[in-house]
């Protein structure tokens, strides 16, 4: 079993919002697959179950703001027999990749994002996959004061994706869901290669 995890915020508010990338990428794969949802209230997620040839993918979005989104993986591992390690790939925005870009690692630091840094804390470990989906930054100057670029990626990941952006956006998502199906498959060096060379389109 393998199970990839949409991290976001919950709520009409956030729904498309650039924080919120990854929850959109498990919608839409769920659409893909014709998955339907169920509200799982021992993980504080929602959660939908599909098949790629003989592996059985739970995909799931917790209901939970993002910088308590380990409360919610915390409860998935407690309730489904997989290994962190090799059968959780949690799904992420990220503002240091151009729009577009993807960034799959089995394992490293959270990079500052609050999402991977709650889930880390939570598994006491940073062995888990993890699909990076860039969101770019503010296409205006960026303030020179710490606290005020703080303020201003803060505003920014939450502010709708622009209408350029949701145009490609299928396309995006359509890569990205690729993307999982192959970590899926395995092995995990094979869809790193794959994704990680790979520079979207201008």
């Amino acid at each position: 079993m393998k199970l990839i995890i949409g991290l976001g915020n919950p709520g009409v508010r956030y729904q498309r919002t650039r924080h919120n990338i990854g929850r959109a990428l498990i919608e839409f794969m769920a659409a893909q697959a014709k998955a339907v949802f169920k509200r799982e209230k021992k993980i504080a997620s929602l959660r939908a179950e599909t098949s790629w040839g003989a592996e059985t993918v739970c995909l799931i979005y917790p209901e939970v703001f993002m910088n308590l989104s380990g409360d919610a993986v915390r409860k998935i591992k407690a309730q489904y027999p997989a290994d962190p390690a090799s059968d959780f790939l949690i799904v992420v925005d990220d503002a240091a990749l151009p729009f577009g870009m993807l960034r799959l690692r089995g394992q490293g630091s959270s990079g500052g994002h609050n999402g991977l840094k709650s889930v880390a804390q939570a598994l006491g470990s940073e062995k888990y996959a993890r699909l990076r989906m860039g969101i770019g930054k503010p296409g205006t100057q960026m303030p020179a004061d710490s606290e005020d670029v703080s303020e201003a990626l803060h505003d920014y990941v939450l502010d709708l994706f622009s209408a350029a952006e949701e145009a490609v956006m299928p396309e995006f998502l359509k890569r990205a869901g690729d993307v999982c199906r192959l970590w899926a498959e395995g092995p995990m060096e094979r869809a790193m290669n794959a994704v990680n060379q790979r520079v979207p389109k201008s």
